[in-house]
């Protein structure tokens, strides 16, 4: 018997659509799902008008902050606490406001969670009696990007980087395994010059990419640098991120591992949240070979079969650059992550919307929804999306044909006008440098005309006085 096809509301972030993983996510949705949905922002909600008792199920997505009134105004909450439909929420950053989060779910009568933590360490983090009746669904915070699979990349060889990476440098507060993410880019960056290798490898805000540029970067790459993604620390109040933050700010020069110490004590690595990274599967798509610090990785990659194992000491880097330089070598162990990880059904968006409509079939039948049948008054409302004062409302994929790719492009651009605002910055330094070396020259220059001058006057002076001691008395 087919299930029935449920009208389904996901509620999500219009700001966060910029990134690639986040928009595949959502599209992921309409693209496999049975069911029918409305992609609206919180923000818009009554701006946009939609009836909620229309709807069959009520989806959070994880670029809203469930906890926040700045993503969730108080007159939706009101709405949903009284929604009697399905309630599922995807959530990520498991790690802070964790008692004001698990708060929110529980007020708003959430039925199911899917969670991006690993299975040992869920009902640490979520501990209130709630959800002892809660369904947890474990899932990723990436899937492959399936466009990316039949996409002409360049060959290893014809890759002009040797080696690739970019990160974000994690606060303290998130403990020391988040650190991992930027300190395997300041050691492999300065063991990489001995061996010449050509890399692009930064940590800085300013070098972040976005959209397209982030895909020709990875396969403009011969191999990429990873880790798990991950925290070591549960900042469940949210305190140790504000102490943490004003005592950074206060002293911008104190190690991490002091501050760590000072305010995280021995509760790091009580509760570790580790997981796979969606670059994992987007190296594996584009076929650009892994150099990864050893790992779960969630089940989805095995040292040596789909990833070059770098130890954490970085003590076989020549074992690695080996590798590299070994095209045969790299070759068969990104045919095997292409293969086996890019290419299996069990990391595709596809099977995560699966499993959620089997969630919502379960939890229809639990909550004994009565309604399945899909208003025709909602058709016109495909997509509905806001942010911040902004509320448009487009039908079917306009906004993700039209819409997103300009926003994307102008992304891009300003990251282009920065780097060229900065590289102006540069040229002005040399510039100022180069007028403070002419004005001393100018001034040796202003010198050297008074000395002369005094010379000249000097020269005739004696030279008179020298005449009038010469010359014969009386005349």
């Amino acid at each position: 018997m087919q299930s029935p096809r449920y009208n389904i509301l996901l509620l999500c972030a219009a700001a966060a659509l910029r990134t690639n993983t986040v928009s595949d996510h959502i599209r992921a949705f309409r693209q496999y799902s049975q069911h029918k949905y409305t992609i609206v922002d919180p923000l818009a909600f009554d701006a946009i008008g939609p009836d909620l008792d229309a709807f069959d199920c009520l989806v959070f997505h994880y670029s809203v902050v469930i906890s926040m009134e700045n993503y969730v105004p108080a007159s939706l909450r009101d709405k949903i606490r009284h929604f009697k439909g399905v309630k599922v929420a995807f959530i990520q950053d498991e790690y802070r406001f964790i008692d004001r989060q698990n708060a929110a779910l529980a007020d708003l009568q959430i039925g199911a969670i899917f969670t991006v933590t690993n299975s040992d360490v869920t009902r640490k983090i979520y501990r209130d009696t709630f959800f002892d009746k809660i369904r947890f669904e474990h899932t990723l915070t990436g899937f492959v990007p399936e466009h990316l699979l039949t996409m002409d990349v360049p060959n290893y060889s014809e890759r002009p980087l040797d080696v690739s990476y970019r990160a974000r440098k994690a606060p303290p507060w998130y403990g020391y395994f988040a650190e991992e993410k930027w300190r395997i880019a300041d050691r492999f960056a300065a063991d990489a010059a001995q061996y010449n290798l050509v890399c692009d490898i930064d940590t800085s805000e300013t070098s972040r990419i976005y959209g397209g540029s982030w895909v020709d970067f990875i396969a403009s790459s011969k191999a990429v640098l990873g880790t798990e993604s991950g925290v070591s620390f549960i900042d469940f109040t949210g305190d140790a991120q504000i102490q943490v933050e004003r005592f950074c700010a206060e002293n911008p020069d104190v190690s991490h591992e002091v501050v760590r110490q000072k305010f995280l004590g021995d509760d790091d690595g009580k509760i570790v949240i580790r997981v796979v990274s969606p670059r994992i599967f987007e190296a594996a798509a584009l076929r650009t070979l892994m150099i990864l610090y050893e790992g779960e990785y969630s089940g989805a990659v095995k040292p040596w079969d789909h990833y070059v194992p770098l130890n954490r000491d970085h003590s076989n880097m020549a074992e690695v650059v080996s590798v590299i330089r070994n095209p045969s070598k790299a070759q068969s162990i990104i045919d095997r992550a292409f293969h086996e990880v890019a290419l299996s059904p069990a990391w595709t968006f596809k099977r995560m919307v699966e499993r959620f409509d089997k969630v919502v079939d379960d939890e229809a039948q639990r909550v004994e929804l009565a309604r399945n049948a899909i208003p025709g008054a909602l058709d016109p409302l495909e997509l509905a999306i806001s942010t911040r004062g902004l509320e448009l409302t487009a039908r079917g994929r306009y906004l993700e044909e039209h819409v997103l790719p300009v926003y994307n492009k102008l992304i891009e651009d300003h990251q282009g006008l920065a780097n060229a605002y900065e590289r102006l910055a540069t040229d002005h330094q040399r510039l100022a440098t180069d007028f403070q070396r002419l004005a001393m020259d100018q001034q040796s220059l202003a010198n050297m005309s008074i000395k002369r001058f005094a010379y000249t006057w000097l020269r005739r002076t004696l030279g008179s006085v020298k005449r009038k001691l010469t010359s014969p008395l009386g005349n």
